[in-house]
């Protein structure tokens, strides 16, 4: 009986200990991979930057980035930062109703896709944009523009960033949209152009 109460109260302690922080979203002890940030200057400063936020909200509005294994982590944020990159995830900074937040490439080349996620009430939710790199203005089709992506129209506003290659759209689904189906084309369009 004893041995049955002590494995219980064990169990329950650990229960408790294990319940997420409400500090800053925080609760995964944080591990560091290789990275960088590109400061208001343009400089980069290599490091580690932390790679297991919570959600992957978390990355869009500060990062955390130490000199080395031994130093004290700093938060960093727009103010401070032009962009940031750990391990394969590069980020940048961009206003978004009227405030700076990190998106993160998918893919980068002629087209660059991006992705914004954030918090609502609901969970992480996540916002797609995509630009043409080398368009300009004289080319009339506005993709010199970045656009974020409409669950319903989206297929629309894709057509003039694939002009060149039109047949690369016909593997994306034309009701739902699926970035991974998106990210493949504009992967595959983006090997095509150098």
């Amino acid at each position: 009986m004893k041995n049955l109460f002590l494995s219980i109260l064990t169990f329950a302690t650990i229960g408790v200990i294990a319940q997420p922080s409400k500090n800053k979203g925080m609760s995964i002890a944080p591990t560091f991979g290789p990275g960088y940030y590109i400061s208001l200057k343009g400089d980069t400063v290599k490091g580690e930057v932390r790679n297991n936020m919570d959600n992957k909200s978390h990355y869009a509005n500060s990062f955390w980035f130490r000199k080395a294994a031994n130093s004290k982590p700093m938060e960093l944020n727009s103010k401070k930062a032009k962009g940031y990159g750990v391990d394969d995830k590069h980020f940048s900074s961009l206003k978004m109703d009227d405030k700076d937040v990190y998106i993160k490439y998918l893919e980068q080349g002629r087209l660059n896709l991006f992705e914004y996620a954030y918090m609502t009430k609901e969970g992480s939710k996540a916002v797609y944009l995509i630009v043409d790199s080398r368009a300009t203005e004289e080319d009339k089709t506005g993709t010199h523009f970045m656009i974020q992506l409409d669950e319903k129209q989206f297929k629309k506003q894709l057509k003039p960033y694939f002009k060149d290659q039109p047949m690369l759209l016909e593997q994306v689904d034309k009701w739902f949209l699926k970035i991974d189906e998106i990210r493949k084309a504009v992967k595959e369009f983006n090997g095509m152009y150098p």
